[in-house]
């Protein structure tokens, strides 16, 4: 409501205005225009269409990563910068070899069997 009031009030404060003084104020506005123009940061503007990634000018060889594998590094947790993912080291024990080679094959006997697959509501409707 202020807001009107105070759009209501500069209207009638430029219709009593003589001719002269509306081209103070609209100098004066257009000044302040093109100062703030003046101020903005230049904006590229490109008459080219964007294409997709690969599709255009820009390919994936072209992407360069580097800044934003420094910050991660820079913000990762002191845990996880020195934490280490190792692997369980396989046997190569002969019998825990045949182990496996059993188990694997029983494992494909059992899905062959199998005629639902876990999870799909089919097994439900029996």
């Amino acid at each position: 409501m202020l807001f009107i009031h105070c759009i209501q009030h500069f209207s009638q404060e430029l219709t009593q205005m003589s001719d002269k003084q509306l081209e103070e104020v609209i100098a004066e506005e257009y000044q302040q225009l093109c100062e703030m123009q003046a101020d903005l940061p230049n904006i590229q503007v490109f008459d080219e269409i964007s294409k997709p990634l690969g599709c255009g000018g820009i390919t994936i060889e072209d992407l360069d990563f580097t800044p934003l594998v420094n910050m991660h590094r820079r913000h990762q947790t002191h845990q996880v910068a020195l934490g280490v993912q190792t692997r369980l080291s396989k046997s190569t024990n002969a019998e825990s070899t045949l182990k496996q080679g059993i188990i694997q094959r029983m494992c494909d006997v059992l899905k062959e069997q199998d005629d639902q697959a876990v999870g799909t509501r089919c097994e439900h409707s029996v």
